[in-house]
């Protein structure tokens, strides 16, 4: 199985993760913050992917990995290899919006477009994962990244919940 069979089979569990399990599990009160949804995202993905799949296609899922030029992603898939190195296959960026007055920090979210652009990064899947919680004022969903940059890139995905009509949608954008 190719690396980009390998990376389009764990982005279809992601967003089949987000838009069913995540789901079920906010309604029930086990995601209710950025911590949770980390560890409950890599629960689902290794429950899903299983542990043959990982095995066979010596894949790593680390949650705050970071790359060597300081920058940080919220959850992580690489392949690593015989010669002791690793290849980033998927990153993803998770923010939390709780209240209108919560301040999210973009810069993290801003520095997408330059991994994007690298030759090195061509082939990973990016991926921003937002939930805004019903004490919103605004029913709308709302972006991490502008439109433009979406249609620029085929290697990038975007999960989104919100409220609207006092129900929690989730959401993918490709």
């Amino acid at each position: 199985m190719t690396q980009v069979t390998v990376s389009k089979i764990i982005i279809d569990t992601l967003c089949n993760i987000w838009t069913k399990e995540l789901m079920m599990d906010y309604k029930s009160g086990f995601v209710y913050d950025l911590a949770s949804l980390k560890t409950t995202l890599y629960y689902h993905i290794r429950n899903h992917l299983g542990d043959i799949f990982l095995k066979q296609h010596n894949l790593v899922i680390y949650i705050d990995f970071k790359l060597a030029s300081n920058q940080y992603f919220d959850l992580a898939i690489v392949q690593t290899h015989q010669t002791e190195t690793q290849e980033l296959l998927v990153a993803m960026k998770l923010k939390w919006i709780r209240h209108k007055d919560d301040k999210i920090t973009l810069s993290d979210i801003h520095m997408l477009p330059l991994f994007l652009e690298l030759e090195q990064y061509k082939n990973v899947q990016f991926v921003t994962a937002l939930v805004k919680e019903p004490s919103m004022i605004s029913d709308d969903a709302i972006s991490l990244l502008p439109q433009t940059m979406k249609q620029k890139y085929s290697n990038f995905s975007e999960l989104i919940a919100y409220h609207k009509n006092n129900l929690m949608k989730w959401e993918v954008k490709k």
